[in-house]
């Protein structure tokens, strides 16, 4: 019984989202005579955080919410929390970018992130909730940008680029460098096959 209790009560608090702040709330900011410089103009399926480690990638979103979630991370991917910690330390060396909801650029996330030279964007509000898990997605850590992907021309892309040079071998730097590609991929993997049967 109290295993069982413990296990409930585990799963209870699993299911509270902590508050963004603890104590008192910080006063407004101060009304200054300089006109406010407006917001940059939103691009469609463009969100906006903060900077945290320079740097772009593109690959597909992988939520973390708790350590529990750490196999589900695959290499390259891009890592989405609500926060980091010493505990989700070992998965940066294997993804390919990060993105928290919280945090700025004295975070843990932005401070560890730059030491493993991996790109990142904090204080996204709603991440978890605005990007879905699997997601195609594209980060720019020096602008605190995330572009979600379209999946068609994800693909369209990657086949336009394969049906100029199929034989390209994956390993060519060249090719990697190329918009809408990645050689760790299925779907890249799958339209080379593709590509090359169509040929052949």
């Amino acid at each position: 019984p109290t295993i069982a209790a413990r296990q409930a009560e585990l799963q209870r608090f699993s299911a509270i989202e902590p508050p963004p702040r603890l104590g008192v709330e910080p006063p407004p900011p101060k009304e200054t005579d300089k006109p406010a410089k407006p917001p940059p103009a939103d691009e469609p399926g463009l969100l906006r955080g903060q900077p945290g480690a320079p740097g772009t990638t593109r690959g597909r979103a992988r939520i973390v919410t708790s350590i529990a979630d750490a196999h589900t991370l695959l290499a390259e991917e891009i890592l989405i929390a609500q926060s980091t910690g010493p505990s989700l330390t070992p998965l940066f060396a294997i993804a390919g970018g990060l993105v928290t909801e919280t945090g700025g650029a004295l975070s843990h996330c932005a401070v560890v992130a730059r030491e493993y030279r991996v790109p990142a964007v904090v204080g996204l509000a709603e991440a978890r909730h605005k990007i879905t898990d699997g997601q195609w997605i594209e980060i720019d850590g020096d602008a605190g940008t995330l572009l979600r992907i379209n999946d068609f021309y994800l693909w369209f892309g990657v086949y336009l680029e394969y049906s100029k040079d199929p034989f390209t071998p994956a390993s060519d730097p060249q090719l990697r460098s190329r918009p809408f590609y990645s050689p760790n991929t299925p779907c890249s993997q799958y339209l080379l096959r593709s590509s090359l049967s169509y040929y052949l």
